[in-house]
């Protein structure tokens, strides 16, 4: 019975205690919206472009496309992005014919993103061929 009774006075309970909850993860950067800058490559000289990006969550979607119009050079955006990187994959397209695509990753502040890749793959429909080592250099608009 005195065995009973001190189970009781310290509580009788036989659980582990429980582990504090983590905290939730740093929110990912925000690089939704209107982007301007430069599409620069090893064998081609650097392309204005601009670029529209959508965010949900870590989901980054948008387009890109010459600011000069050069014969229709434009392309999608899909990938991900975390507190500070975007990876993904950028695809590459003159007047909207099938062309070539890249994975791409880099860094993702609030006011600049410089994207690169080893190269794209596939027919990018360019009589040089296609762009070397590929980089975005892009500031918020």
């Amino acid at each position: 019975m005195l065995l009973v009774a001190i189970t009781a006075a310290c509580g009788g309970s036989s659980s582990s205690p429980t582990a504090p909850t983590p905290p939730p993860p740093p929110p990912p950067a925000q690089v939704a919206g209107q982007w301007s800058g430069t599409l620069e490559t090893a064998n081609y000289i650097p392309l204005p472009v601009f670029v529209t990006l959508n965010q949900s969550g870590t989901t980054v979607t948008g387009t890109w496309a010459s600011q000069t119009g050069s014969a229709g050079i434009a392309g999608n955006i899909n990938g991900t992005v975390d507190q500070t990187t975007f990876t993904g994959t950028i695809t590459y397209s003159i007047n909207q014919t099938a062309g070539c695509s890249g994975s791409f990753s880099g860094t993702a502040g609030a006011a600049t993103l410089n994207w690169s890749s080893a190269g794209f793959t596939g027919n990018c429909n360019l009589v040089a061929g296609n762009p070397l080592t590929p980089r975005f250099v892009l500031q918020r608009r």
